[in-house]
């Protein structure tokens, strides 16, 4: 469905950057923000002569010399050569990225650019995305999509942007002023460094017994597609705590891998042998202490496995 709406921030208005802009500037900048063909991702065809018919004294040549301007100042980026300009800020200005569908098309719409030139500056945005979903601690799953589509990018040869290059060795994020309605300097100064953590790494420190874990990573793939890593590392916590209260011991403990592939996470775990308040087991604390049982034949299975391969 096609949108209706362009979203500007009202505080681009307490944006020194963007209030230091020229009238005509700021119009040009609000008008690529607002035209109906402009993706989520912020990119649209370079058509200026289309642009100077939305506004009276506009020529194509008027509108060529401002968006050279607005590249300048870190606004736009413009590639002559593939006939696509990218306003900046638009990734962070919509916030349509925290919609997984949203991020989905996001990160399609970044694949489909042809300049590796708008491409360096997407992936500069994408990091800062994943860095405030980060912060955050919230939007798991379209930092998930949104990480995938940048680590895609870097493997095809694509560094992120930094000021004075365009398509520099990664050095950090630039700073704002670019019209996203966050003050700053706009000059590229106070970067920061963005390290993504990774997904397994952050479950593997939930998991109770680190054994085979080539296993793991292998299975862990498939099982974060379908669970998300919140469920996976609440799982391991849950599964950690079910094994000390029972005192299970460590050779009857499930493989991490086995545990993720059986999607375990879901599991219902009892205690193996609670007591009745008069001290005799009740139907249903032996019920659970036959679960229990099973649970641990289980593994001693999958421990005898293991040794025999």
């Amino acid at each position: 469905m096609a949108r209706e709406f362009a979203q500007i921030r009202l505080t681009i208005w307490s944006d020194q950057d963007f209030t230091n802009l020229t009238p005509e500037q700021q119009l040009v900048f609000l008008m690529l923000s607002s035209q109906p063909t402009i993706n989520l991702a912020g990119v649209l065809d370079y058509l200026p002569g289309r642009l100077a018919r939305l506004s009276g004294g506009l020529t194509s040549a008027k509108v060529g010399k401002v968006i050279t301007e607005l590249e300048d100042r870190d606004f736009v980026f413009l590639d002559a050569d593939t006939d696509e300009i990218l306003v900046r800020s638009a990734i962070r200005t919509n916030g349509a990225w925290k919609t997984p569908n949203s991020a989905q098309a996001i990160a399609l719409n970044a694949q489909q650019v042809m300049s590796r030139k708008l491409k360096s500056v997407l992936l500069t945005e994408l990091q800062r995305v994943i860095q405030e979903a980060i912060t955050a601690g919230q939007w798991e799953k379209s930092r998930t999509v949104l990480a995938t589509a940048a680590a895609s990018l870097e493997q095809t040869g694509i560094n992120p942007w930094a000021k004075g290059s365009p398509n520099p060795s990664p050095k950090g994020l630039p700073g704002d002023g670019d019209g996203d309605g966050d003050e700053g300097d706009g000059d590229g100064h106070g970067a920061i460094a963005l390290h993504e953590p990774d997904p397994f790494d952050q479950w593997w420190s939930h998991w109770p017994k680190k054994t085979a874990k080539g296993d793991a990573k292998k299975a862990f793939t498939k099982a974060l597609r379908a669970a998300g890593l919140t469920a996976l590392c609440d799982g391991a916590d849950t599964y950690a705590s079910w094994i000390d209260r029972n005192s299970i011991d460590d050779r009857y403990v499930v493989g991490p891998g086995k545990w993720l592939r059986d999607e375990r996470w879901t599991d219902e775990l009892a205690d193996r042998t609670p007591q009745a308040g008069n001290g005799r087991p009740t139907a249903t604390d032996r019920m659970r202490s036959a679960w229990g049982l099973a649970q641990q034949l289980e593994a001693e299975e999958q421990h005898r496995l293991e040794i025999g391969s």
